[in-house]
C-alpha cells in the first residue's frame, strides 16, 4: 500500500532523527513472508534489521523499535513480534452529530468535522499505529442522547478508504433516525420495524459502501422492547438472539455472503443486570452468526467506572469447558475516561492486569479502548495508551513496559519510586470514582475523609525531587492533582485538608484545575478546563489532546 509506505518513511526519518540526539543501532528494513503486522526484529554488529511482508509491518515494527532503542532496552523487544489480536479498536469520544442518509446520522469527533479532514487522517493513522492499534470506533458512547443534528457534511465514505491505505479499520456505530420517532415500532420483533431497519441499513450501505463493519446496541434496555406484544411469552435471551438475528440479517442483505461484519453490544445498567445476563450470555453466543462478535463491558455497568466490579460473564467464562466460536470483545477503560483522561497522573496498569491476563482460552477478537482524544507523544495519556496498546503485542508486565516508555520519552529519572506514587494517586481516583457514585452523605464523608492523608505519599516523592524539564513534568500533573483533590474533598464533603497536603504546590497554589472551580460547589467538571494562555495547565491540556 502506498500510503503505509510513506508512513514507514516518516517513521523512518523519525528513528533517524532520533539516533541524531542519542547513539542508536542503524536501522535496515527487508522484506519477508510473515505475518501482515507482525514483524521480526535482529541486532547485529551495531545493525537492527526488521523484517516484515511490507510496509504496514515496517510501520509497525519501526515505531515499537524507536521506542526500545530510545529507553536503552532493545534486547527485551528483539525476536518475533505478532498481535494477539485482531482488533486493537480505540473508542473516541463524539461531540458532533452528522446525517449520512434521511434515517441515518451518526456521532463524530470533533477533528472529523474540519473541512481539511482528509489531511488529518494520515496523522490520526501514524499515532493509531505509533500506540499499537489498528482500529477506530465512530459513534456514541451514551445509549440515550438528544438529537442535534449538525448541517456539516462528512464524506464517510473517502475517509473509511483512506484510512484503510494506512491498514486501520474503521467500524461505524450508527443512529437510526426512525427510533427518535414516538410513532415508530421500538421492538425488533415488531414487522415495521425491520422494514424500517433493512431500508436504514440500505442506505448507510449505498451512500458509505466501504463500511463493511458496524455495531449495534442491544435495545433490551428499552422498555418498548421488553414489554413489547410479541415478547411477552419470550425469555430475555429469546428476545435478544431475535434482535441480533434480524440485525444480521438485515447488514448481510447490503452485502455479497459473508462480507459484512457486526459488533453486537449488550449493554449493563446494573450490577443484578450483569448477573442475570452472565447466565444466558452463553446460549446467545452460540446463536450468533459467523461474522459476529459480541462486546461487553468489562465492568459490571458503565465501562468508564473503574471502581465497579468485574463484568460475571469473566467468571462464567472461566468455569466453562466449552468455547463458543463467537468472537468476544471486552470493552476496557484504556483512556481514564472520567477518571482524569491522562490530566490527573494516575495509571490504568490496573485495568490491563485485572483484565488482559482473561483474553485466553476462550475466542477473543480482542479490546475495544475507551478514550476521549488521541494525546501527542511523550504526554502522559500517550504513556497510558502505548503501554495498553502493547499489552496487546506482548507478554509483558504493564510495569516493565511502561519503564520503556517513560525512559524513551520522558526525562524523569528513578522510575520505581515514580511508578509507586502514580499508583497511589490512581488508588485515590478509584475512589473518587466509587464517591461520585454514592448518594448517602455519610457514606460520601466516611469513604472521602481518609484520601486527604493517602495523599502525603506521592506528596513525599514529588516534594524531594528536582524537576527540570523542557515539557510539563509529573509534579506540574501531580499538583493540579492535588488542586482538584483539595477542591473536590472541601466543597463537597466540607474537609479540611491542610495537614495533609504539605508543600506540594510550593507557594503558591494554582489558581485553577482541570475538573473542579474554585468557587464550585463540590461537582467534578464534565468537560476539563483548559487553563490560562501560556500555563503549564495549558500545556498538559494541549499535549494530552492531540486530536
Amino acid at each position: 500500500m502506498k500510503n503505509c509506505q510513506e508512513l514507514s518513511n516518516i517513521l523512518t526519518a523519525k528513528y533517524v532523527a532520533a539516533g541524531r540526539v542519542k547513539k542508536i543501532p542503524e536501522l535496515k528494513l527487508h522484506i519477508s513472508h510473515v505475518e501482515p503486522e507482525g514483524f521480526t526484529s535482529k541486532y547485529a554488529a551495531g545493525v537492527l534489521t526488521i523484517d516484515s511482508a511490507g510496509a504496514y509491518g515496517h510501520a509497525c515494527g519501526i515505531a515499537q523499535m524507536t521506542a526500545a532503542t530510545k529507553a536503552g532496552h532493545l534486547a527485551d523487544y528483539l525476536g518475533k513480534t505478532t498481535p494477539k489480536f485482531p482488533l486493537r479498536l480505540v473508542w473516541l469520544d463524539t461531540e458532533s452529530e452528522v446525517e449520512i442518509a434521511d434515517l441515518v446520522t451518526i456521532h463524530l469527533p470533533f477533528f472529523m468535522l474540519n473541512p481539511d479532514l482528509m489531511s488529518w487522517v494520515p496523522q490520526t493513522a501514524q499515532r493509531l499505529i505509533e500506540l499499537g492499534y489498528n482500529a477506530i470506533l465512530l459513534g456514541c458512547r451514551k445509549s440515550i442522547f438528544v438529537p442535534n443534528v449538525v448541517s456539516q457534511k462528512v464524506d464517510l465514505q473517502s475517509v473509511i478508504k483512506m484510512f484503510g491505505l494506512y491498514g486501520i479499520k474503521v467500524i461505524l456505530k450508527p443512529n437510526l433516525q426512525f427510533l427518535q420517532d414516538d410513532h415508530c415500532s421500538k421492538c425488533p420483533l415488531d414487522e415495521a420495524f425491520r422494514a424500517s431497519l433493512t431500508k436504514a441499513l440500505s442506505q448507510l450501505h449505498a451512500l458509505v459502501p466501504a463500511c463493511n463493519s458496524i455495531m449495534w446496541e442491544s435495545m433490551l434496555q428499552s422498555p418498548r422492547f421488553r414489554f413489547h406484544q410479541q415478547a411477552k411469552d419470550l425469555t430475555l435471551v429469546d428476545i435478544v438472539i431475535q434482535e441480533v438475528q434480524l440485525v444480521e440479517k438485515c447488514h448481510q442483505l447490503q452485502g455479497k455472503k459473508g462480507e459484512r461484519e457486526l459488533i453486537f453490544y449488550l449493554p449493563l445498567s446494573s450490577i443484578s443486570e450483569g448477573r442475570s445476563h452472565a447466565e444466558w450470555i452463553p446460549t446467545l453466543l452460540d446463536e450468533m452468526g459467523e461474522k459476529t462478535t459480541f462486546a461487553f463491558s468489562s465492568v459490571q455497568g458503565n465501562f468508564c467506572h473503574d471502581h465497579l466490579p468485574d463484568h460475571p460473564l469473566w467468571q462464567q467464562l472461566r468455569q466453562s469447558p466449552d468455547c463458543s466460536a463467537t468472537p468476544l470483545l471486552p470493552i476496557v477503560n484504556l483512556g481514564a475516561v472520567e477518571q482524569g483522561e491522562g490530566l490527573w497522573p494516575a495509571t490504568n496498569f490496573d485495568l490491563i492486569e485485572r483484565f488482559y491476563p482473561r483474553l485466553r482460552r476462550h475466542t477473543f477478537a480482542g479490546v475495544i479502548g475507551v478514550v476521549n482524544h488521541l494525546p501527542e507523544e511523550g504526554s502522559f495519556l500517550d504513556g497510558l495508551l502505548w503501554v495498553a496498546g502493547q499489552s496487546l503485542w506482548r507478554d509483558m508486565p504493564p510495569s516493565m513496559l511502561a519503564e520503556t516508555w517513560f525512559s524513551a520519552y520522558r526525562e524523569e529519572k528513578d522510575f520505581a519510586h515514580m511508578l509507586l506514587a502514580l499508583k497511589a494517586v490512581r488508588k485515590i481516583v478509584l475512589e473518587f470514582s466509587l464517591l461520585r457514585s454514592l448518594e448517602n452523605n455519610e457514606e460520601r464523608r466516611r469513604i472521602g475523609e481518609p484520601l486527604a492523608m493517602q495523599l502525603k505519599e506521592p506528596t513525599y516523592f514529588f516534594d524531594k525531587k528536582e524537576w527540570v524539564m523542557k515539557r510539563p513534568s509529573m509534579k506540574d500533573y501531580f499538583n493540579l492533582f492535588v488542586c482538584d483533590t483539595k477542591r473536590f474533598l472541601e466543597q463537597s464533603l466540607q474537609l479540611s485538608c491542610r495537614a495533609a497536603f504539605g508543600s506540594s504546590f510550593g507557594h503558591e497554589e494554582p489558581q485553577s484545575s482541570f475538573w473542579t472551580h474554585p468557587k464550585g460547589r463540590g461537582d467534578f467538571l464534565v468537560k476539563p478546563q483548559e487553563g490560562f494562555p501560556g500555563s503549564v495547565m495549558e500545556a498538559i491540556y494541549k499535549e494530552n489532546r492531540f486530536l
